[in-house]
């Protein structure tokens, strides 16, 4: 007979996950940001159900997902402050205790990272993409067991410009008010190698009209500044309002 784990409320988001002994809860009530419970399946039943909070909402990431695996939990963080998804892994040992809380390593900064789909429940290989602003979208596979990383594939790259040539900076800006923006500065890199005084780059500013943090640092934000000459560089910023 179906169970109601979770009924609606008006305003609540929420999804729920599974592995063996346990239930997932990702939801949006006790914040924007998202919190995540589990529940023991042998309180399936009961009245009220004992939800125990496992990541507790907080205002400096957003959890944006979850994904079950039978050794633990996979989850896509949004970092506000680097404006930047990461994945976090989770194992557990039979009484569910934490065994294991990490975050995967990035191959540069800024950097999101995703999880792509998992042909098994079990498996102990991730799929990977990952996309900068000197790298394009990219698929690896990912041995959680050894840590080896294998690319499975890679978008072209058009252009004068190859990723091996670029080279990326993370700045902070303050806003008109008070606001700390994340700033991505985008260039060759031997140019990156020049004193001040010499430099004769022109900053093309690339801003973002999203939610400071929202949007990831990603290959395609630079497609409006490639064709600009080679001495110049794009200054990629995270603002909810232009006007920084």
């Amino acid at each position: 007979m179906p169970t109601c784990i979770q009924p609606r409320q008006p305003g609540v988001e929420y999804s729920i996950d599974h592995r063996p002994g346990s239930f997932y809860r990702l939801h949006n009530q006790a914040g924007a940001h998202f919190q995540l419970d589990f529940l023991s399946e042998n309180q399936l039943g009961q009245s009220p159900l004992n939800w125990q909070t496992l990541i507790a909402h907080r205002e400096e990431a957003t959890l944006e997902g979850v994904d079950a695996f039978s050794w633990g939990l996979m989850l896509a963080e949004r970092d506000h402050a680097q404006a930047q998804v990461r994945l976090r892994r989770l194992l557990f040992d039979a009484q569910h205790s934490c065994t294991l809380d990490e975050y995967l390593a990035l191959p540069e900064q800024p950097c999101s990272q995703m999880l792509e789909d998992a042909p098994h429940f079990d498996t102990q290989v991730l799929r990977l993409r990952e996309e900068s602003f000197t790298q394009p979208p990219s698929w690896f596979a990912l041995d959680l067991t050894n840590g080896e990383r294998t690319l499975l594939k890679r978008a072209p790259v058009y252009g004068n410009l190859q990723p091996e040539q670029l080279i990326s900076r993370r700045l902070w800006a303050t806003s008109s008010d008070g606001e700390q923006v994340p700033v991505s500065v985008v260039m060759r890199a031997d140019l990156a190698e020049q004193p001040c005084p010499h430099c004769y780059m022109a900053t093309v500013p690339t801003v973002t009209r999203s939610t400071p943090g929202s949007r990831s640092p990603g290959w395609n934000c630079l497609n409006a500044v490639r064709p600009l000459p080679l001495h110049m560089c794009a200054a990629v910023a995270n603002a909810a309002n232009p006007g920084i």
